[in-house]
């Protein structure tokens, strides 16, 4: 195992443990989340920051406020406490939330299409970027109305934030959802291919690849989930590293991981599967070679480093699942 992912993952269950300790009510996959997220920046964790940004957002917002609820709370208490202005950060966050909430109705994934916007977007591009998402929504309401859920919201932020037009995103994201058809559910599939229509790639090398990996990874004796972790696998497999050697880095990973404490049954195979392939992305994203391949392109390119755009991606399709298993 390449040093630098070793690293990232002995912070990323270092961190675990630390939060755990602080934070015995969250949920497991929470805890793991954020664990990440320090992971990301090659932080420690820091139990005293996530509180105080607790705080903050208590301070600014009422008793029925969707960023007062789990997980919306914990997971922007620890997303505030990377920032260097968190207060600052916050009101730019509540603004944009306010400003969505005239289309969408409250929920988690709302916040957090609410946090990366007002992370990916000026003051001066905010307004365009909430009415762009909106029309996404609607496009993508439009075209998959039974498939297109909340958790869509996200999606829908990451193409507004992306700059890509309405006609190009609706085209790639049919063409690779009827690749993928057969392959996997109709619900993940979709929101694969949201994710390689939003590459820089070509529908037949994302669907290709996210096949391959999958397959690869069943013949390691690794069933990775078929369902809201799929999209991080298609992240993966968009780095557009060689499948054989993603797929023994997965192994490796998951052995690692299994041996640590909240790593084992109690998160299961497709969880794990799915952190394993989260830590391998933000290792390529940061080590400079790699991370123009997961980026999101054009006008979110311009506004945020390649790296914070990849991160976001993958955050912004893990969340999906972490949640999901939170609320069962």
């Amino acid at each position: 195992m390449e040093r630098s992912l070793l690293h990232s993952l002995e912070l990323l269950t270092g961190n675990r443990q630390i939060l755990a300790k602080s934070f015995r009510a969250e949920y497991n996959s929470l805890l793991i989340l954020a664990a990440g997220m320090y992971a990301s920046k090659n932080a420690i964790a820091d139990p005293e920051k996530i509180r105080k940004s607790t705080a903050l957002i208590k301070s600014k917002t009422n008793n029925f406020s969707t960023f007062r609820s789990s997980p919306t709370r914990f997971c922007t208490a620890t997303m505030l406490s990377l920032e260097p202005e968190p207060e600052k950060t916050f009101d730019r966050v509540l603004s944009v939330y306010g400003l969505l909430r005239k289309n969408f109705s409250p929920s988690f994934y709302l916040a957090s299409s609410a946090y990366m916007l007002a992370s990916c977007n000026t003051e001066s591009e905010i307004r365009t970027s909430v009415g762009a998402m909106h029309d996404f929504y609607r496009m993508m309401k439009s075209d998959h109305s039974f498939l297109t859920t909340g958790e869509s919201i996200i999606y829908a932020a990451l193409a507004a934030a992306s700059g890509i037009s309405k006609k190009e995103f609706h085209e790639k994201t049919e063409i690779a959802y009827l690749k993928l058809k057969g392959f996997f559910p109709a619900s993940s599939r979709l929101l694969c291919a949201y994710l390689i229509a939003l590459s820089p790639y070509s529908e037949d090398y994302g669907f290709e690849r996210t096949v391959m990996l999958y397959e690869r990874l069943r013949a390691k004796g690794l069933r990775y989930g078929k369902h809201h972790e799929l999209p991080v696998l298609t992240l993966l497999a968009l780095t557009g590293e060689d499948i054989g050697k993603l797929a023994s880095e997965m192994k490796e990973i998951n052995r690692y991981l299994r041996a640590h404490r909240g790593f084992g049954a109690s998160l299961g195979t497709s969880q794990r599967l799915m952190f394993a392939a989260l830590r391998i992305c933000a290792d390529r994203a940061t080590d400079g070679n790699t991370s123009d391949s997961i980026a999101i392109n054009g006008a979110a390119a311009e506004m945020l480093a390649r790296q914070q755009a990849a991160t976001m991606a993958a955050i912004a399709s893990s969340t999906v699942v972490v949640v999901s298993a939170s609320s069962n």
